[in-house]
C-alpha cells in the first residue's frame, strides 16, 4: 500500500474544505491514501476555531501520531521547499496552483491553503458529494431550494479584510436583477447593522441569522440551495457557492485579498467577476 498523504487542516471552514477537496484530488492523482492532521493546526488558533469537516457528509479519515510524524520526517526537505512560495500563496500575490502538486511532487505531509479548483476538477462529483455538510435542512435552506429564483447574498465584514462596498453588491444585485427580474434574496452573514443599514433599499429579501452549533453548516447549505449566489470576497462563501447544483447565476468580486490583483485560478469560468475597490 502506498503511504498516505496527510494535508495538515487549519483555518475557518471555508479554508478546510478548500484543503480537504484539494487533497482528495492531489491523492487521487498520485495514487495515495489520503489521512488529515486535524489537531495541530488548531492548537494555537487566535480565533479559537475548530475542526468542522467531520460533520460534513463524508468526512476524511484523520491521521493518527505516528503517521503525522512519519510524514513529516519523510517529507521534511521537499515540503520545506514547497513552501518558500507559500507566503505568496497564502496573500494572492503568487501562484495559487501548483501542477507539480498533482504529478507527483506533494509531499507527505502538506500544509497549504490550496484555494484552487483546478486541484480537484478531475474528481469534481466525488468532492461535491464527500463536501455536502450533513445537516437535517432548515425552514430558509427548504424555502430557498423550492423558489424558482432564490439568491443567496453573503456578507461578510467583521474582523476581515477587503471589505466590500455597497456598491459591490449593488452592481451585483443588477446583474442578477437583470436575468432574474423576480429574485427573492436571501441575505446572511456576519454583519447584521451593516445590512440593516446599507441594504435596506434591496427588496424582497430575508435576512438568515442562522444559530446554535451548526450555524456555520446551514448558512452554507442555504447559499448552495439557492438559485443564483452574490458571494463575498470569502473561501466560506465560494463553497456556499461551488457546492449547489442549480443552474444559476454567480457573481463574485474581483477583489478578493488585501493588496492583491484578482485571484487567478480560483473562479471557475462560468462565474461573473466583478471588479471594484474594497470600502
Amino acid at each position: 500500500m502506498a503511504s498516505p498523504l496527510v494535508v495538515r487542516i487549519r483555518g475557518g471552514l471555508g479554508n478546510q474544505l478548500f484543503q480537504y477537496a484539494s487533497a482528495l484530488g492531489i491523492a487521487a492523482a498520485t495514487g495515495r491514501p489520503l489521512r488529515v492532521d486535524v489537531t495541530t493546526g488548531f492548537a494555537r488558533d487566535i480565533y479559537r476555531r475548530s475542526y468542522r469537516l467531520d460533520r460534513l457528509a463524508e468526512p476524511p479519515v484523520a491521521a493518527n501520531r505516528l503517521q503525522i510524524g512519519w510524514a513529516i520526517a519523510r517529507s521534511y526537505r521537499r515540503w520545506k521547499a514547497f513552501r518558500v512560495t507559500e507566503p505568496e500563496q497564502m496573500h494572492g500575490r503568487g501562484i495559487s496552483y501548483h501542477p507539480a502538486l498533482l504529478a507527483g511532487g506533494a509531499p507527505r505531509y502538506l500544509e497549504a491553503y490550496l484555494q484552487s479548483p483546478r486541484y480537484f476538477e478531475a474528481v469534481t462529483e466525488k468532492v461535491r458529494a464527500a463536501l455536502t455538510p450533513n445537516v437535517r435542512a432548515s425552514a430558509e435552506v427548504t424555502a430557498a431550494s423550492e423558489a424558482p429564483h432564490s439568491v443567496a447574498l453573503h456578507v461578510r465584514r467583521k474582523d476581515y479584510e477587503p471589505v466590500l462596498p455597497v456598491s459591490y453588491y449593488r452592481a451585483a444585485v443588477e446583474r442578477v436583477r437583470a436575468q432574474a427580474p423576480s429574485a427573492q434574496f436571501f441575505v446572511l452573514g456576519d454583519d447584521p447593522d451593516f445590512v440593516a443599514r446599507e441594504l435596506a433599499w434591496l427588496e424582497p429579501k430575508r435576512v438568515i441569522a442562522s444559530e446554535g452549533e451548526d450555524a456555520d453548516l446551514l448558512d452554507l447549505a442555504l447559499i448552495a440551495a439557492c438559485r443564483h449566489r452574490i458571494v463575498a470576497n470569502s473561501s466560506f462563501s465560494w463553497w456556499g457557492a461551488w457546492l449547489s447544483s442549480r443552474d444559476g447565476m454567480v457573481v463574485a468580486p474581483a477583489l478578493w485579498w488585501k493588496g492583491a490583483p484578482r485571484p487567478r485560478d480560483l473562479f471557475p469560468t462560468a462565474w461573473y467577476v466583478l471588479d471594484g475597490e474594497a470600502a
